[in-house]
């Protein structure tokens, strides 16, 4: 991927967005990240639109700079969640290369980059904090079922923004 100085730009509006957008949603209460995590929203939307690499940076820059600013994720907390979120941009961004780039083709790359960060979660809480997991049940049921809410922000609203920014700015920001 070639960065240019406009794509540059855009992905550090994404990584700004990261860090502001946790902030906006605990103003709801403390547990509107927890259950919406907003922090996700940027690095899928940078991986879906401007690729892997650009969703791996949002993604690790966000929980990083968010971290270091807020102190939101907590270290050591926050190397799980830069593994985690990086992770999600990584996939998203490859699989919309691989796939339409339509509400579709966008839902399945957010899908599988959600399943797969998810997996990254587990191995990074497992190699930094030592965490195991007691049984694929509990895991499924903590990384999904509990984590609903924002499974359908994520699914409903990042392809809505990514297809709605293609139309109106034109392809030129996004390949």
């Amino acid at each position: 991927m070639k960065i240019t100085t406009k794509k540059l730009v855009l992905i550090a509006l994404f990584i700004a967005l990261g860090v502001l957008l946790p902030q906006v949603f605990h103003l709801m209460g403390a547990e509107a990240g927890k259950l919406f995590s907003p922090i996700h929203i940027p690095a899928l939307l940078a991986g879906v639109l401007f690729g892997p690499v650009a969703g791996l940076l949002t993604g690790g820059f966000s929980v990083l700079l968010s971290a270091l600013i807020t102190s939101m994720p907590p270290f050591p907390f926050a190397a799980v969640m830069i593994i985690e979120v990086a992770s999600y941009g990584l996939f998203a961004g490859i699989f919309s290369r691989f796939l339409s780039q339509d509400i579709i083709g966008t839902i399945v790359s957010i899908l599988l980059a959600m399943v797969l960060g998810r997996v990254a979660f587990a191995l990074g809480n497992w190699l930094i904090m030592g965490a195991k997991i007691e049984s694929i049940g509990a895991w499924f049921n903590a990384m999904f079922i509990t984590k609903l809410p924002a499974i359908a922000l994520h699914i409903i609203l990042v392809p809505l923004v990514a297809v709605g920014l293609r139309k109106s700015l034109g392809e030129k920001y996004f390949n």
